[in-house]
């Protein structure tokens, strides 16, 4: 029992090494690539084997508890996190129980491709889910170290998942090769030292020539001549008739905001305004039909404004527009994925436009949508140098859906321009660097403009043409892995083992 208690409480450890590097949390980025060793070490030499799925199950839980909370404890419903978490657990309970049979039958030669490999396939298959997409995943934990991750602009952000699992399951191998001291463990088939070494050289070495390109990339994306753009977030904030949860309606005091804060960055040269989502309760085109038009001409600025219907309807409900300086509405973006756990529901039909304007090739989107990688690529492959995001967020959630952002950016070549509702607006470069932010937010948000020349996308990257192949390529493994697991437990495999 004391064995199992032990395996528990690293498992606790590893979900808590996860969380203090979570941004809400401490953003201790640099523990999440030590994170999985307690996990490890719990599935390996502490927990019984057929509980051994446990260690990555209890490790789950205890991360997607807090990353759930995080996200809905201002939207008066925290209870939301418990099902998400158990969900997330069970799962990982799952997936977990097939890896230590499956090492100590093969002993150990395919560790990398165990854990590493089925995680990332999971993730990426989540990544699609319409609650949390790719929010949480853990890549996201090293978003503050850009020089870290540039090869996703070439395989996607899951392959920097996938390293960092790696890099996380060489240590631990190190570590159970270490309690062994030289012994097989009691109950447990032992690591063969030269199977050690291999596989452990095999996990340094994939990691070392990631680190070595991404940081080769880095230095030489910066040193780049890229043509800049001065744009401004137009960040409403709390006490204009919303709350620091972002609830709330169009006031006379909101759009005084918005004019103050409009005509203040146009006149420090900003050539384009983004709104933030849901700071308008009704459609612009109909409603005042002139204003955002006038107000376009007034700064000699674009504006992209985006707005909600408060009498839904589902093929027009949550909306963006951009206007030129000549009070032309160019375009409308629909926002395409609704935010369920706030109660959106809409279908609204997709529209991917690439605006060319004096100052660059520029898209929008809003929300949620740059959650997922799709949208973003689609913007990216039609040739957009700048993404600029209408965002919403509740306070809680508006910081740390920087990292969200500066993914997007690396994978696609280009630059993301975060405007926010009531705090968190950010501006971020092709490499994913963080040009300015409105953070540190107060509670009560704070009305202001960010403005800034922000360095501009290129031509896209070999990633936004190809796509996912690297995700796609993990998550085939896992019926892959499900069809040696089915044929190393029948009765010939076995029977031939024990011989």
């Amino acid at each position: 029992m004391s064995k199992t208690v032990c395996g528990i409480l690293l498992s606790v450890l590893s979900g808590v090494l996860f969380t203090v590097a979570f941004p809400s949390y401490g953003g201790l980025w640099f523990l999440a690539p030590f994170a999985v060793v307690p996990m490890i070490i719990a599935q390996y030499r502490f927990l019984p084997s057929k509980q051994s799925g446990l260690a990555m199950g209890i490790t789950w839980f205890v991360y997607w508890l807090a990353v759930a909370f995080q996200g809905t404890r201002q939207l008066m419903y925290p209870w939301f996190c418990i099902p998400i978490a158990l969900l997330q657990g069970l799962f990982g309970f799952f997936l977990g129980s097939f890896d230590r049979t499956f090492n100590e039958r093969t002993s150990y030669r395919f560790f990398l491709l165990t854990m590493p490999a089925v995680w990332t396939g999971w993730d990426f298959l989540m990544s699609s889910n319409p609650i949390t997409a790719t929010e949480g995943q853990i890549y996201y934990l090293l978003a503050p170290v850009p020089a870290l991750y540039q090869p996703v602009s070439l395989f996607g952000s899951p392959a920097f998942e996938f390293v960092i699992l790696v890099f996380g399951a060489s240590l631990g191998l190190a570590a159970l090769r270490i309690m062994d001291a030289g012994r097989a463990p009691e109950g447990a088939g032992g690591i063969q030292p030269a199977v050690f070494r291999r596989v452990f050289a095999w996990g340094m070495g994939i990691t070392l020539l990631w680190v070595i390109a991404s940081v080769s990339m880095f230095a030489y994306s910066q040193s780049l001549p890229r043509s800049t753009a001065r744009v401004a977030a137009i960040q409403i904030g709390a006490g204009t008739g919303f709350s620091p949860a972002g609830v709330g309606s169009f006031k006379p005091e909101t759009r005084e905001v918005y004019e103050r804060l409009s005509r203040g960055a146009a006149a420090e040269g900003a050539k384009l305004l983004v709104w933030p989502e849901l700071g308008m309760d009704f459609d612009p085109r109909v409603t005042n039909p002139d204003w955002v038009p006038s107000l376009a001409r007034e700064t000699g600025a674009y504006i992209q404004a985006s707005w909600y219907m408060t009498d839904p309807d589902k093929t027009q409900h949550n909306m963006a527009g951009l206007w030129s300086p000549d009070g032309q509405l160019l375009g409308i973006y629909n926002k395409q994925n609704p935010v369920l756990v706030a109660g959106e529901f809409f279908e609204q039909k997709p529209v991917f436009e690439v605006f060319n304007t004096p100052f660059a090739r520029m898209s929008m989107i809003i929300c949620f949508d740059f959650t997922f990688y799709d949208i973003s690529r689609t913007l990216a492959a039609g040739g957009a140098q700048l993404i600029a995001a209408s965002v919403g967020n509740w306070y809680d959630i508006a910081a740390v859906r920087i990292p969200t952002a500066q993914f997007r950016a690396v994978e696609n070549g280009v630059s993301y321009l975060k405007g926010e509702l009531i705090a968190g607006s950010a501006m971020i470069s092709p490499t994913g660097v963080v040009i300015a932010k409105s953070d540190p937010p107060t509670e009560e948000g704070e009305s202001r403009f960010l403005i800034a020349d922000l360095p501009l996308g290129g031509d896209g990257t070999l990633y936004s043409r190809i796509g996912d192949i690297f995700g796609w390529l993990c998550l085939a493994g896992l019926p892959v892995r499900a069809f040696f697991e089915i044929r190393m437990r029948r009765p010939s495999v076995n029977k031939a083992e024990r011989k």
